[in-house]
């Protein structure tokens, strides 16, 4: 898939229910292999329609062991539901890096958010996912999260909507205004989901969400 179908290709597919299940671990702290196989066999018993993996504490992890977790998953989901993976370090050329391994072993897609030391403004914010993007062809999901201790404004959402490969948006910041703002905003270019359940109802009748994310 290369940069300029990415948005085509999120309209079309990134629908239903996409959840990521937690990184195991063995009782001893090893990361735990079999365990990331059985979730996702009990997640796609559940009928998602898209998992991702690898947001839960990566920073638990050595990028080897990151790169082995994302090729276990794709492996065990088998094509049979989509898939992405949170690709995000705070070094940007492991960022990069970890986009190309995540593309190299079949994922379909990359989850990114902005690390903290690149979101000290919303200018910072979009250099960061813009520069990024420019050295990837993987479709990328932006993620506006606190985890990175900024919240996306509809200014910055849609510069990065106008990057080819930001193909989707998952709007976590418990605010449904704001989601229905950056719906409106740029709904028309990239999927934009409001993730949290209790909105899911409101946010599908009244504003056409197609994911919940």
């Amino acid at each position: 898939m290369s940069s300029s179908t990415a948005k085509q290709w999120a309209r079309e597919n990134v629908t239903g229910l996409w959840t990521t299940p937690m990184i195991p671990f063995t009782d001893s702290g090893e990361l735990d292999h079999d365990g990331i196989r059985h979730n996702v066999e009990h997640l796609i018993a559940t009928g998602v329609d898209g998992l991702g993996f690898g947001f839960s504490e990566p920073w638990y992890l050595s990028l080897r062991e990151r790169m082995d977790a994302f090729t276990t998953f794709v492996e065990a989901v088998g094509g049979r539901v989509h898939t992405y993976c949170h690709a995000l370090d705070y070094s940007v050329p492991e960022t990069i890096n970890l986009v190309n391994h995540c593309q190299s072993v079949g994922a379909e897609a990359v989850m990114l958010w902005t690390p903290m030391e690149f979101a000290k403004s919303q200018d910072m914010v979009c250099d960061w996912f813009e520069y990024v993007a420019s050295q990837v062809t993987m479709p990328i999901f932006a993620y506006n999260t606190y985890h990175s201790h900024i919240n996306f404004s509809i200014e910055t959402i849609s510069r990065l909507a106008a990057i080819d490969n930001v193909c989707a948006l998952k709007d976590a910041v418990n605010d449904f205004g704001h989601t229905i703002e950056a719906m409106n905003a740029v709904g028309d270019q990239i999927v934009v989901s409001n993730p949290l359940e209790k909105h899911y109802a409101a946010m599908r009748t009244y504003m056409n969400q197609q994911v919940l994310l």
